[in-house]
């Protein structure tokens, strides 16, 4: 996690949620394809303990220079026969 606001001079927002388990998976994604990303809870609801809503916004953040490319793996349309792959799949049985 970032430390300080002066460590996002080079980083840009990627990905909003509202929810830290979302943005965490998202950031997870990221890193599996070797784009560094962090997860950053916006300040309001952080302070207050609060988990839900609009105050509990986390967002992730990206290198400015791989924004393009972890953009493209974020939203990324699943493939059309994404359901039977994981139907076939024993593992996830």
């Amino acid at each position: 996690m970032l430390n300080r606001m002066s460590d996002f001079h080079e980083w840009v927002q990627v990905f909003k949620s509202f929810g830290m388990p979302e943005a965490q998976i998202i950031a997870g994604r990221l890193q599996s394809d070797g784009i560094p990303a962090q997860v950053y809870p916006l300040e309001a609801g952080n302070q207050f303990g609060i988990t839900v809503g609009k105050l509990s916004e986390v967002v992730v953040m990206v290198p400015a220079d791989r924004f393009k490319e972890a953009e493209d793996l974020i939203f990324e349309p699943l493939p059309e026969d994404w359901a039977d792959e994981i139907e076939d799949d024993p593992s996830l049985h």
